[in-house]
């Protein structure tokens, strides 16, 4: 029940598009704390294993089943794993400013205007993304669910906004650095 068919005869023009929707529907219906992976990077890993010898072939099943049962396992691997389960959440660190209050006037001063160049560029890009990050730097609002209640959106929208918001900032950290 070991013995591969011979790989290097497989229509794979044929074969990898379908292992590859296989695997991709399979990834959309699954959460990931670390982002989505790649569909192809099963499809590839379990043509390894199989060329390696890794898994056994069941003569019963074809071998798009035999694959696909393979991407099925890993992707069940993954998505159980350690690291995917055990993260900390980017939604703690979306924006890291310094607390300057409380402290002497010139921080004060300083973080105020901080604040407010990166609302203001966030506001000129995305409307959305400036009233989370409002929400989560002035009241400390960072679940998905209580933005939602306070935007009046989806969490599905907030979780959208959440993203655009990293990107944003990672566009406003690198502006600053250019004029500073």
């Amino acid at each position: 029940m070991d013995d591969w068919p011979d790989l290097t005869r497989v229509d794979w023009i044929d074969l990898y598009p379908r292992l590859l929707l296989n695997a991709e529907g399979r990834i959309r219906r699954l959460w990931w704390s670390r982002g989505r992976p790649q569909g192809q990077d099963f499809v590839q890993r379990a043509i390894l294993k199989a060329l390696s010898g890794e898994r056994t072939y069941d003569r019963q099943k074809t071998l798009f089943e035999n694959l696909c049962q393979i991407i099925s396992s890993e992707i069940s691997h993954e998505i159980e794993s350690y690291d995917n389960k055990n993260v900390t959440s980017e939604d703690q660190t979306v924006v890291n400013i310094g607390d300057y209050r409380g402290e002497i006037p010139d921080n004060v001063a300083y973080y105020r205007e901080m604040v407010r160049s990166y609302l203001d560029f966030l506001g000129s890009h995305d409307p959305i993304a400036r009233d989370i990050a409002d929400l989560m730097i002035n009241r400390h609002v960072t679940s998905s669910g209580e933005l939602a209640v306070q935007r009046g959106l989806s969490v599905r929208e907030i979780e959208s906004g959440k993203k655009r918001l990293r990107r944003l900032t990672i566009i406003f950290c690198e502006k600053s650095k250019e004029t500073a």
